[in-house]
């Protein structure tokens, strides 16, 4: 039987050892394959804004797992391998792997989706083309902190943050700390209202406050 696991961070591969481990106990043969569209798996998003910040020396420092661990446990893990498409009737993936520039179809027993979320990207920051405008970037990948780091490195004065979760409290509180003027934009009566109680979130808006945001 073999799994296919579409994204390799930390539900894909959590959900690709879990499988093996239970197939394991029952003994049971699987074979679980994970395609992996970037470069970097098993690190820690929330610690990219840190790394930006300069408190993390290096990307490799947020990777909790590298892509040889995984495979030394058993995991037939792909990076650079994007699933381009579905077929379920046939139980195939179509997979374009980026490094040899080729696509070829994979079938699989069982598939889990685990591509996480993409960043809301409104009309307005986006060229003609789609792509982002300069300085208009997400904070969700490895990828994206070192351009960020970059960007940073040039010294900008003013930065706007959208979303007051995580990662945007992280990062609006990476760039006060920079000397960026920084406005944090969210939709929420107090940043992390989702997550924490009114109380707790007011305590966060102060302390963001207490640094400039």
């Amino acid at each position: 039987m073999r799994l296919v696991v579409v994204g390799a961070d930390g539900a894909g591969m959590s959900a690709a050892h879990q499988a093996l481990r239970t197939a394991r106990a029952h003994g049971r043969e699987l074979e679980v394959v994970a395609l992996e569209s970037s470069g970097h798996t098993s690190y820690s998003a929330c610690g990219i804004p840190y790394w930006m910040a300069g408190d993390v020396a290096t990307g490799s420092d947020l990777v909790a797992r590298t892509p040889d661990e995984h495979r030394a446990l058993g995991v037939d893990l792909r990076m650079r391998s994007e699933a381009t498409a579905l077929d379920l009737d046939r139980g195939r993936v179509e997979v374009r792997d980026h490094e040899a520039g080729t696509t070829s179809w994979l079938g699989f027993d069982e598939v889990v989706l685990a591509t996480g979320a993409e960043p809301v990207m409104p009309d307005w920051t986006r060229s003609p083309s789609g792509e982002p405008l300069p300085g208009v970037m997400p904070v969700k990948t490895l990828d994206d902190g070192a351009r960020w780091r970059e960007l940073l490195d040039r010294r900008p004065e003013r930065a706007i943050v959208v979303g007051g979760g995580y990662i945007g409290v992280e990062a609006a509180e990476t760039f006060a700390r920079r000397g960026v003027r920084t406005l944090l934009v969210t939709r929420g009566p107090e940043p992390m209202s989702g997550t924490l109680v009114r109380p707790v979130a007011a305590a966060v808006r102060r302390g963001l406050e207490e640094l400039g945001v």
